[in-house]
């Protein structure tokens, strides 16, 4: 944090790391009731500031999700909906009724088995990478709705990339977009651990971009050095047809069954990554 600062001019506070452990704001007060992040024009003399602090356990950890139509989910009475629940703007259950609350869906079966807590939501059907409007990841409104009380997840899945290969983005320009997107979220969100979902199989498209997306993705994790989710491994041509499905609904959006394999691997990619089981 500044040691320094100047009276009159809005200065925000960095947000420290400490192994083992998950920060969570600074306070003007050791009982930790009043937030205080950024120094405003008002403030003058010194200031002393006290950093909270939680063990990092999967039960302190919050999630977030930054996805598309197959990471959507949306009752307003379920607290872990989608953040948009407009027409057409979630998936399930309006056209898979078979799915019939947020614990059906891959990323809270994932999140409930390792103990964490669900925080937000970001996803849009139809969501991409590219483009413009709250659809679209690059777009700042939408980015910054992950901050939620002056606090943002610690681990976000990045489940996007379907429909910049449906819509013809080239996968030079997918992977120039994600990138975009990747420095934004890590200039928003410092502390924030971000795991890049690779496209699972679909019968909706020829197949051609996709694994030429999914190479890109994987170049971009080895440059950013984040953790993968290997979604291409859910299910494959054999037993997904156009029209003839086993895990998927539709030519593009997993069933239960395909929502229970991805929660797999997810859980499996965090555990990982964490060393969960060492």
């Amino acid at each position: 944090a500044p040691t320094t600062y100047h009276e009159g001019e809005v200065l925000g506070l960095s947000r420290p790391t400490r192994e083992g452990y998950l920060f969570r704001g600074w306070y003007k007060d050791e009982d930790f009731t009043k937030a205080y992040n950024v120094i405003g024009k008002e403030d003058i003399g010194d200031i002393e500031v006290y950093a909270k602090w939680e063990e990092f356990v999967m039960s302190n950890v919050r999630f977030g999700i930054l996805g598309d139509s197959i990471s959507t989910y949306y009752d307003q009475f379920d607290p872990n909906s989608s953040l948009f629940g407009g027409d057409n703007q979630f998936y399930y259950p309006r056209y898979c009724p078979s799915i019939t609350s947020s614990n059906m869906c891959w990323w809270m079966k994932a999140i409930n088995r390792l103990g964490a807590t669900m925080m937000i939501n970001n996803s849009y059907s139809g969501g991409t990478v590219g483009g413009s409007g709250m659809s679209s990841a690059l777009n700042d409104q939408r980015l910054l709705k992950f901050l939620k009380n002056n606090e943002y997840p610690d681990i976000t899945f990045i489940m996007l990339g379907m429909n910049d290969c449906a819509s013809g983005s080239t996968p030079a320009q997918f992977k120039s977009d994600y990138a975009k997107m990747l420095n934004k979220l890590l200039k928003y969100y410092p502390g924030m651990q971000l795991f890049i979902c690779l496209i699972p199989y679909e019968t909706y498209t020829n197949g051609v971009d996709r694994p030429l997306c999914n190479q890109a993705l994987r170049e971009l994790a080895e440059e950013y050095r984040l953790p993968i989710v290997d979604f291409t491994t859910a299910w494959n041509e054999t037993t997904e047809q156009k029209n003839n499905w086993y895990y998927l609904n539709d030519n593009i959006h997993p069933n239960e069954k395909g929502m229970t394999v991805m929660g797999n691997i997810a859980y499996q990619a965090v555990v990982d990554f964490y060393h969960l089981n060492d």
